[in-house]
């Protein structure tokens, strides 16, 4: 076997594996391919490199934490979820889509199967506005999942409510200034923003700029901790050689790169 997933150095060698091996069960492998279609494509250096800055700040937490509370909001196939339980997190995921739960729970088992160790990790299929009973936390994730979450009246007040106090939430966002993905998501979704999806109401890639997003949760007693912006390209293979390149782009033009990460801290 290559070199196993839980030895992997950061989350985008972790990654690499599960799309490079076909482990799974062959329905469960299919499901995690779809989910991961443009990175099956190409998943190359520039890829890698902005997908294991996008989970940064997430690993540098629970580092300093050793063994948080993590609830990653909109887990998917989980990668997040397993990697940061292999971190040393107590980490609980949830999602509405049964079939990607399967994947999730699939490749925890696998992993504890392979590596005989116990990870301290869950999948729940839960809403945000349906998790009542899971608790509180020391660390909210949210990876591109805040611009799918409605009533956002009721998603971020509950976000907040699940946060203890002095804890954190990092949300992981597309760029709403960015003018070629809202010309790109147009095209795919026309102008509906709210659907909705698995009996639930949906965000339509209803992705919003940073100011808004902060302001919301600053009403509900988070503070901005850190406001990162990230990545100039599509997934495409030209990326390859803007790795070093973007390092270089003054500041000034960087709040209309096409992704943003966000922490925030709950001060009460």
């Amino acid at each position: 076997m290559p070199q196993p997933p839980w030895t992997a150095s950061n989350i985008a060698e972790f990654l690499a594996f599960w799309l490079n091996n076909p482990v799974l069960t062959p329905g469960s492998q299919a499901v995690l391919e779809r989910y991961y279609a443009s990175y099956k494509r190409n998943f190359g250096k520039y890829m890698q490199h902005w997908y294991e800055r996008q989970t940064e700040e997430l690993t540098e937490l629970i580092r300093s934490f050793g063994s948080p509370a993590v609830l990653e909001v909109g887990c998917g196939c989980g990668t997040e979820s397993l990697w940061a339980a292999l971190l040393g997190a107590q980490v609980v995921g949830i999602d509405i889509m049964d079939h990607l739960l399967a994947v999730a729970n699939e490749r925890k088992s696998w992993l504890e199967a392979e590596s005989g160790r116990r990870l301290n990790c869950s999948f729940l299929k839960k809403s945000i506005l349906s998790a009542n009973d899971l608790g509180a936390f020391d660390i909210i994730y949210m990876e591109q999942s805040f611009h799918h979450l409605e009533p956002r009246s009721e998603v971020v007040p509950k976000v907040a409510e699940l946060i203890r106090t002095g804890g954190w939430l990092v949300v992981s966002e597309a760029n709403a200034w960015n003018p070629l993905l809202q010309l790109n998501l147009l095209r795919l979704r026309g102008t509906t923003t709210i659907a909705t999806h698995e009996g639930h109401p949906w965000g339509h890639e209803r992705v919003i700029i940073p100011a808004a997003l902060i302001k919301k949760f600053r009403d509900h007693g988070l503070a901005k901790e850190r406001l990162r912006y990230y990545r100039t390209l599509p997934n495409f293979k030209l990326g390859e050689a803007f790795i070093h390149i973007e390092s270089c782009i003054p500041q000034w033009v960087r709040p209309v790169f096409t992704h943003y990460n966000i922490v925030f801290r709950k001060i009460r």
